[in-house]
């Protein structure tokens, strides 16, 4: 059963987002917008005092079956162009499409047919290019970090927060700073003081799993890696 009136309900009295009233009640956001677009259409008006019976019957006319042969073909050119904007979908291209040809293709259909007209389309870009005369970016639009990534990310800025000095990069040192090669030198020259290990005994060792471990063993390591560069280096 159509879950129409309760769709409207959070629409109007609730104030909620389409994906909000999608979540709420566990369907398609391409179906709230499908019952929003075909409620605006019917010139209806909320509230209503409509049976459920008679509020799907205007919502949802019912038309003549036309041949596929006889339907209106979407104008996949324009679908192209439009999804490049921001926010554009092919949900609500699709019902656009269906709100001029309410007897035309199916959801399913649109994407599947979109799909094989894209994977048509001569993706190469020629461009003169001369030096100095132009400057090509490429922008990947509107993205989303999600994931471990986007929780290590969004410690590290909380903590760049707290700190007077801001700075662009995104790895910096506790005063704010950007952490560069002579700081993060420091840091291990901080360490290596702190376990009481002399600077000419210091050394930092290849881990990789073929590494060997023992220094008396540094002839043997070399082979079994494949290189002939000196794995030890001095602090």
């Amino acid at each position: 059963m159509r879950k129409i009136r309760e769709v409207l309900r959070l629409r109007f009295d609730g104030g909620l987002s389409v994906r909000k009233i999608a979540r709420s009640l566990v369907i398609g956001h391409s179906s709230v917008g499908d019952y929003l677009s075909r409620f605006a259409a019917s010139g209806l008006s909320w509230p209503i005092n409509l049976s459920d019976a008679e509020l799907n019957r205007r919502l949802f006319p019912l038309v003549a079956t036309v041949p596929s042969e006889q339907r209106p073909m979407p104008d996949w050119a324009w679908a192209h162009a439009e999804l490049r904007r921001p926010g554009v979908t092919l949900a609500l291209l699709w019902q656009e499409y269906r709100l001029s040809h309410p007897q035309g293709f199916q959801y399913s259909w649109f994407c599947e047919h979109y799909r094989r007209w894209a994977g048509k389309v001569d993706v190469v870009m020629r461009q003169e290019h001369r030096a100095g005369d132009k400057l090509f970016v490429d922008y990947a639009g509107q993205t989303e970090t999600i994931g471990k990534l986007k929780v290590v990310i969004d410690r590290i800025m909380a903590r760049k927060a707290g700190q007077k000095t801001r700075s662009t990069r995104l790895v910096v040192i506790d005063s704010g700073q950007p952490k560069t090669t002579s700081t993060l030198r420091k840091r291990f020259d901080d360490a290596r003081e702190a376990a009481g290990i002399p600077k000419a005994e210091f050394q930092m060792r290849d881990l990789r799993a073929k590494a060997a471990t023992d220094k008396e063993e540094s002839t043997g390591c070399i082979r079994k890696l494949g290189t002939s560069s000196d794995i030890q280096l001095s602090g």
